[in-house]
């Protein structure tokens, strides 16, 4: 067990700086979701999300490194849902980030240009608002129990202001609870960039360097720049502090996965990654579970790893499974992970219908890599796991050009569905879901919360931020 600090990464000290990163944007296996038709089309156009994100928020309902909000959930008071309100987006001038989305049982939180907006769960009317100094670049997914999170934002409105100001936020009082500028020229923006919460701790990395804080506040508990031959290329948060370190040379970089101790920054454990990985995030952190592009960018395949860092199984995804991954340490979505199970969602495949495609929910051992179960989505439809509440898998069962979108629970015993809410068809809905990306979804306090994460000048006027579905 390492007894010390992370390569690059050292309590209280900063590295001097060796060598310079370059930043090159890739969108890593970008899976596009759409609407299944009767012509079985997919649009022409695609899209592309400025995620999470990282960022965006996620519900964990779990463990998983996937998720946001560590309570919420709850089976909503009836099966028929309806569009709760909308949030209309404003224009902007020019590609604009907006990721973050959290719940409380009262409120939807999300960001907006300069601004985090709570909305009155019921209604969508303003409860309270935070302005920022600029926009926020990278938000943490997970917030504590009693509503804290963090984002980073620009120091100014300039679209060319650097990503440096660390912002912890109350989501339940509406406030501002600190604000520290982020040392050595920390620019945590879109490319590579990430913020995370656990155990007190909230961490952000960047191409040329990283710093942890005590998320009451104060000095850094560690804050480095690029140097040596390792650098902490981002952290996952949630039930562990889990960090990506990167060894080498871009062309043939190495991989360890540390867990660290949030009170310090040092290692405690750490896992060499096997084989040649040229992209590594991490889709849970307790279990510790990794999806790597083996030897190219998009996803190949799913490790996981013992509480005593041994590699237990790898699956390889090959053209049957489907995780979606972007550039941040956590920015996987369509795979959850328990105790004992890996759940996974294949890619879309010809249904039985005359038209059409379809896809299903695979229930993996997460120790011997064995399939249990598939869960279909049924004909002309899609289906992916979102988080864990009461018991079962909960899981989006996307809108088709027939029907409106479903929250259904699936018994991890058997794999059978239970509809916990049913929502009418609407174009609101199918926004979201069709022709481009889906950004992070989120379910929690029996409401199903959707948005987007990025803003373009090129957006028609009508376009939302976001939507509300529940029943009321």
């Amino acid at each position: 067990m390492p007894g010390g600090p992370a390569p690059g990464r050292d309590s209280n000290k900063t590295v001097a700086v060796i060598a310079a990163a370059v930043a090159v944007l890739l969108i890593v296996g970008c899976g596009v979701w759409f609407l299944t038709r009767d012509s079985g089309d997919s649009d022409p156009q695609g899209g592309t999300t400025g995620t999470t994100q990282g960022t965006t928020g996620g519900d964990s309902g779990g463990s998983t490194g996937g998720g946001g909000n560590v309570d919420g959930g709850h089976k909503p008071a009836g099966t028929e849902g309806r569009l709760l309100f909308s949030v209309d987006a404003p224009k902007v001038d020019d590609i604009t980030s907006v990721p973050g989305m959290w719940a409380t049982e009262d409120l939807f939180v999300k960001t907006g240009v300069e601004a985090i907006l709570g909305l009155k769960a019921s209604d969508g009317s303003e409860a309270w608002k935070i302005p920022l100094d600029g926009q926020v670049c990278a938000a943490s997914l997970h917030r504590t129990d009693d509503g804290k999170t963090a984002v980073v934002t620009r120091e100014t409105r300039s679209s060319k202001a650097r990503c440096n100001q660390m912002v912890v936020i109350d989501l339940v009082g509406g406030k501002k609870l600190w604000q520290q500028t982020i040392p050595n020229d920390g620019n945590v923006n879109s490319l590579g960039g990430s913020v995370t919460v656990s155990q007190g701790t909230v961490a952000a990395a960047w191409i040329g360097g990283s710093v942890g804080y005590p998320l009451s506040g104060g000095d850094p508990i560690w804050a480095t720049e690029t140097g040596a031959d390792c650098r902490d290329d981002g952290y996952a948060g949630g039930a562990k502090l889990i960090a990506v370190v990167e060894c080498g040379s871009y062309s043939k970089p190495e991989y360890i996965v540390q867990t660290l101790d949030p009170k310090t920054g040092e290692a405690e454990d750490e896992f060499k990654v096997p084989g040649r990985v040229r992209t590594l995030s991490v889709a849970s952190t307790d279990p510790l579970v990794l999806v790597i592009g083996a030897g190219e960018s998009t996803p190949s395949d799913i490790m996981t790893v013992s509480d005593d860092m041994k590699l237990m199984t790898k699956i390889s995804l090959g053209s049957r499974y489907e995780v979606d991954c972007d550039l941040s340490a956590e920015g996987c979505r369509g795979i959850l992970a328990t105790e004992d199970a890996l759940y996974m969602r294949t890619q879309l495949h010809e249904a039985n219908a005359d038209y059409g495609r379809t896809n299903e929910i695979m229930k993996f051992d997460i120790k011997t890599g064995t399939t249990k179960w598939k869960s279909s989505a049924g004909e002309k439809r899609v289906l992916t796991p979102m988080r864990f509440e009461e018991g079962k898998l909960i899981s989006y069962r996307l809108p088709s050009y027939e029907k409106g979108g479903e929250i259904v629970a699936i018994d991890p015993a058997d794999g059978k569905q239970t509809t916990w809410l049913k929502l009418n068809q609407t174009h609101m809905e199918e926004q979201f879901v069709a022709y481009r990306l889906l950004d992070r979804a989120l379910f929690a306090y029996g409401r199903l919360h959707l948005q987007t994460d990025l803003l373009s000048e090129r957006d028609d006027g009508d376009k939302p931020l976001a939507a509300v579905f529940g029943v009321g």
